[in-house]
C-alpha cells in the first residue's frame, strides 16, 4: 500500500508518496492543480494501490471530487485539527505533503486519531455560500445601525419619536436629509444590506421550497427561512451525527473541560464550529423565548437566567434548541413545545 499526501494550492500542488516502510517513493513538485496535472498521480498509482490525504482548503473540493470520481480512497483534514501542519514553524509544500502522507499511513495502521473533514457536494456548497453571504449582510447591517445610533447621540441629532427603527423607510429618508457625509454613508450601507438580504431570502425561498428538512425546522418558533437554510446546509445530512451531543459539538457549543490535580471543571464553549451558525442560534433563542414563552426551552432559559448572566443562559438554551433540531430531523417530526406532547416517533426537546 502506498500513502499519498498532496499539499494543494490554487494553481500548483506538491505530491509526496511513501511506502509501508515510511520511505519516500516519489515526489512531484509544482504540478498544476487540475485534472491534467493530477494525471501524473493516477497514471502511476491505481485506486487499489494507495490512499490519499489532502488539506481542507478552497481548492481541495475540486481535488477531492476529481480523485473520488476515479475510485480513489481520499480524505481531507483541516489544518486547525492537525497541528503538525497548522502550527508548524517551518512550512513549505514538500514538508506539508510529506506530513500528510505520514498521517495517512498512521491512520491506516490505527496508530493515530484525527478529525476527518467533511467535504460537501457542489450544490450544497453553493447553497451554503448564499446563506453565509446573507448572514454576513445581516451582521454588517446590525453593526452600522449601532454606529448610527452612536453617531446621532454624539452629534445630538434627534429623529422623531414616532420613527422606531433606524432601518425604516421614514428614518432612512430623514437621516439622508441631514446631508452629513459620514451619516449618509452609514445609512446607505444599511439600505444596501437590506436590499441584499431581501434578494438572498427570496432566492432561499426558491432553492429550499421543496426541502423537507427546512420545512421541519421552520415549525420551531424563531426559525425563519434564513436560519433554517443555514442550519440545513451546515448539517449537510443529519445521518452524519449519531447523537444530539455530536451535533452540539459540531456547532462548537460543547463546553471545554479542564482536568488538573484530580479535579475536573467545565469551561467556556469550544467555538469549534461555524461562528455564523452560533450567531443565528443566538437570534433564535431571543425570538423563541419572546414569542413562545410556554415552551420547555423558554422555561429552561428563564430558570437559567436567574442563576447566570444572559449570555450563558442563552448559550445553554441554544444547546437545547440544537438537540431539538437533531430530534426533529432524525424522527422526521415537527417541533413540539412540551415533551408530554410527544407520541411514538415524534420529536420534542431533548
Amino acid at each position: 500500500m502506498k500513502y499519498i499526501g498532496i499539499d494543494v494550492h490554487k494553481r500548483i500542488s506538491t505530491v509526496c508518496v511513501i511506502n509501508e516502510n515510511n520511505k519516500t517513493e516519489s515526489e512531484l513538485h509544482n504540478i498544476e492543480t487540475s485534472a491534467n496535472g493530477f494525471d501524473a498521480v493516477t497514471a502511476e498509482y491505481r485506486p487499489d494501490q494507495c490512499r490519499i490525504m489532502i488539506e481542507n482548503s478552497t481548492r481541495s473540493h475540486f481535488v477531492y471530487r476529481h480523485f473520488k470520481e476515479k475510485g480513489y480512497d481520499i480524505v481531507a483534514v483541516h489544518p486547525a485539527d492537525f497541528p503538525d501542519i497548522g502550527k508548524a514553524k517551518v512550512k513549505n509544500g514538500r514538508i506539508d505533503a510529506r506530513k500528510l502522507a505520514e498521517l495517512m499511513k498512521d491512520i491506516n495502521e490505527d496508530r493515530r486519531k484525527v478529525k476527518i473533514s467533511h467535504l460537501s457536494s457542489d450544490e450544497n456548497m453553493r447553497r451554503k455560500a448564499l446563506c453565509r453571504v446573507c448572514a454576513e449582510c445581516v451582521i454588517i447591517k446590525s453593526e452600522n445601525i449601532q454606529r448610527i445610533w452612536e453617531y446621532l447621540s454624539l452629534h445630538d441629532i434627534q429623529i422623531p419619536k414616532s420613527y422606531k427603527n433606524i432601518d425604516s423607510k421614514r428614518s432612512i429618508g430623514f437621516l439622508k436629509k441631514e446631508n452629513d457625509p459620514a451619516l449618509t454613508i452609514m445609512v446607505n450601507t444599511v439600505e444596501l444590506m437590506m436590499t441584499q438580504i431581501e434578494c438572498a431570502e427570496a432566492e432561499m425561498e426558491r432553492l429550499f421550497a421543496d426541502d423537507e428538512d427546512v420545512k421541519l425546522l421552520m415549525t420551531m418558533k424563531g426559525v425563519a427561512i434564513r436560519t433554517a437554510a443555514t442550519m440545513v446546509t451546515a448539517i449537510d445530512g443529519i445521518e452524519r451525527f449519531e447523537s444530539p451531543e455530536k451535533l452540539v459539538s459540531f456547532f462548537g457549543l460543547d463546553p471545554t473541560t479542564d482536568e488538573s490535580a484530580g479535579k475536573r471543571k467545565k469551561g467556556r464553549i469550544s467555538k469549534s464550529g461555524d461562528p455564523l451558525v452560533r450567531y443565528g442560534l443566538g437570534n433564535v433563542v431571543n425570538v423563541h423565548v419572546m414569542f413562545s414563552p410556554k415552551s420547555e426551552i423558554s422555561k429552561f432559559y428563564r430558570r437559567m437566567v436567574k442563576r447566570m448572566p444572559h449570555l450563558k443562559a442563552a448559550t445553554a438554551a441554544a444547546r437545547k434548541i440544537v438537540c431539538a433540531m437533531w430530534a426533529m430531523l432524525t424522527c422526521r417530526e415537527p417541533f413540539r413545545m412540551h415533551p408530554s406532547e410527544k407520541g411514538e416517533g415524534q420529536a420534542a426537546e431533548t
